[in-house]
């Protein structure tokens, strides 16, 4: 998460960075409590 945010905030203003950043999290809890599985960091398919 802290590359994706360093990589936004070269591009835009650090707010709306921090945006992008929150819903990248909640897709990510979201897709982990819809589908029961255990989160795994990392993992690009």
């Amino acid at each position: 998460m802290t590359l994706a945010y360093e990589g936004f905030r070269k591009r835009m203003i650090a707010q709306k960075a921090i945006v992008k950043i929150a819903l990248k999290l909640v897709n990510r809890i979201f897709f982990v409590l819809k589908r029961k599985q255990e989160y795994v960091p990392c993992v690009v398919r």
